[in-house]
C-alpha cells in the first residue's frame, strides 16, 4: 500500500463472536494492525485507504443481515501524520501471567524475572489467540488446573497455537492441532517453532471428519472456536470419541449458556464445570 505520510485508524464496534472474521476482512482489506478491544476492534492503516472505511460497512451490513450484532451507522475513523504506529500498538500488548506457571509475552518485550513451567512468546497477528481475550484465558486456566503430564491431547481451531503450545508445556505427550484455515495453521507452526516445541506438535489445516477415525485416543479435546462451531461438532464428536474423555470448549457467549447445556445433554456430554470471563464463559466437559 502507498505511505502518503498518514495514516487511517478505524474504529469497528462489533460482538466478540464476529470479531476474529471481521479482523480477517481488514487484514485482506490491508489492514497493518487489529487491536481487540472490549466493545470492538480497532484497524490501522497506512495511508488513506478512505474506501476502506465504505467496504467495512458493506461488510458489517452483510453479517447485520445474517442476524449478528453490528452497527455499520457507528464505523468512525481517524486520519492524522502518520507516525510509528507499530510502536503505539505495542503498548496496547504487554506480558502478564495467566497463572503461577503461564505467562504471555510478545517478542519485544525482555523475560519475566521469575521462572515460569510454561512460558509462551507470542505476537499479535493475522490469527486470534494471544492470551488477551477471556475466551483463550478461560482455556488455559482449565489446563492448568486439569492437565497432567502425559496427556494426548488435540487442539480443535488452533489459531495461533497458543493452547497447543501451553499444552506441550504443562506436559502432554503428544498434540495434534488443526486449524480449517491454511493462514491460521502456518501461523501456529511458525510460532510452535519460535517456541521450540515445533517438532512435539502436529500441526495442519484441515477439519475435524477427517482427523479423528485414523487417529488414536486423546485424554484432552480443546476447543476455542464459537457457539455455531460448537453445535456443529458435537454431534461429531459423540460418534468419534466413544470413550471417556476430557473437553474444553470456549468461545460462547454467557447468554448462550442455556443452548449449549441443552446441546451437551442431546449428544450425551456431561458439563462439569463453567467458567466466566467478561461477557464470555468456558466449560469442561467429559465423555
Amino acid at each position: 500500500m502507498r505511505s502518503l505520510g498518514v495514516y487511517l485508524k478505524i474504529t469497528i464496534p462489533c460482538s466478540g463472536d464476529i470479531q476474529e472474521a471481521v479482523s480477517s476482512f481488514l487484514f485482506d482489506r490491508g489492514a497493518a494492525g487489529v487491536i481487540e478491544l472490549p466493545s470492538g476492534l480497532e484497524a490501522f492503516f497506512d495511508g488513506e485507504p478512505l474506501q476502506v472505511v465504505q467496504e467495512v460497512k458493506k461488510y458489517l451490513e452483510a453479517l447485520q443481515e445474517l442476524g449478528h450484532d453490528t452497527t455499520p451507522d457507528r464505523v468512525s475513523y481517524e486520519v492524522a501524520p502518520n507516525r510509528d504506529w507499530n510502536a503505539e500498538w505495542k503498548k496496547s500488548y504487554t506480558g502478564f501471567a495467566i497463572s503461577d506457571r503461564i505467562f504471555i509475552k510478545p517478542s519485544w518485550e525482555a523475560q519475566p524475572q521469575r521462572a515460569y513451567a510454561c512460558l509462551i512468546e507470542i505476537d499479535p497477528e493475522m490469527a486470534f489467540g494471544t492470551g488477551t481475550h477471556a475466551t483463550t484465558r478461560l482455556c488455559l486456566e482449565f489446563m492448568d488446573t486439569y492437565l497432567k503430564p502425559g496427556a494426548n491431547v488435540l487442539d480443535i481451531g488452533t489459531g495461533t497455537g497458543i493452547l497447543a503450545m501451553a499444552a506441550v508445556k504443562l506436559g502432554a505427550a503428544s498434540v495434534i492441532a488443526f486449524d480449517v484455515d491454511p493462514v491460521a495453521a502456518e501461523t501456529a507452526q511458525r510460532n510452535a517453532a519460535i517456541n521450540g516445541v515445533g517438532d512435539k506438535i502436529d500441526i495442519f489445516a484441515g477439519t475435524l471428519d477427517t482427523l479423528l477415525p485414523a487417529r488414536d485416543k486423546f485424554d484432552w479435546v480443546l476447543a476455542n472456536v464459537n457457539r455455531s462451531e460448537i453445535l456443529k461438532m458435537l454431534p461429531l464428536l459423540e460418534k468419534l470419541l466413544d470413550y471417556p474423555v476430557q473437553i474444553i470448549l470456549s468461545g460462547i457467549l454467557r447468554e448462550e449458556e442455556s443452548i449449549i447445556r441443552s446441546a451437551l445433554e442431546e449428544c450425551h456430554f456431561q458439563a462439569c464445570e463453567f467458567r466466566y470471563g467478561d461477557e464470555w464463559l468456558a466449560c469442561r466437559v467429559t465423555r
